[in-house]
């Protein structure tokens, strides 16, 4: 008995010692807007940069948003309620609505393209995450925190290819929404 209860405390500590080494280091704070008007009542963003910053996360978001080949999958990973059809594209598919637009960095002499990214909303609502399916974490003063990696995976000079169309197979294989599988904190 006491060797047992032993070796599942052990199991239980190294397995909290293996997420915690999963998860990556905020290095880059900014704040998310779901509106212009949000943006232009913060003190973070320079009033006439808010509409710049969010026409520019509205075309990342049109251009790289995940995309899924029926309502109920997107659901699925993302919440009821959460998607919409894009029948605009041939073919018709179905993808989430960003949460809002995280703005990160200091605005003066940047890129906007390098500062804003849409940020979707996992099913369960404790999980964030930006374009390329890099992490967004709330750092519980109001603003929130993803990586300088995750920021630079979109390059907005780059020309791809849309998405592919997720189907049920493709979303299993990979455990979920986004290029990582692993647990984040938020």
């Amino acid at each position: 008995m006491k060797r047992s209860r032993s070796v599942k405390l052990l199991t239980m500590a190294s397995a909290t010692l293996a997420l915690a080494a999963c998860e990556e280091d905020v290095d880059t704070e900014g704040e998310l807007y779901k509106s212009e008007a949000e943006c232009v009542s913060s003190e973070f963003v320079p009033d006439l940069d808010c509409a710049p910053l969010l026409t520019e996360g509205l075309r990342i978001h049109d251009a790289t948003a995940p995309r899924y080949n029926s309502m109920s999958l997107c659901e699925s990973e993302h919440g009821r309620s959460e998607c919409s059809a894009v029948s605009s594209a041939s073919p018709v598919y179905y993808s989430p609505s960003p949460l809002g637009y995280l703005v990160t960095g200091a605005i003066a002499g940047q890129v906007v393209s390098n500062l804003v990214r849409p940020v979707y909303r996992e099913k369960d609502r404790r999980r964030y995450y930006t374009t390329g399916g890099g992490f967004v974490r709330y750092m519980d003063n109001g603003r929130y925190g993803t990586t300088r990696t995750n920021i630079a995976r979109y390059n907005p000079k780059v020309v791809k290819a849309p998405p592919r169309i997720q189907t049920r197979t493709t979303v299993a294989s990979r455990s979920g929404f986004g290029s990582r599988s692993g647990s984040f904190g938020g």
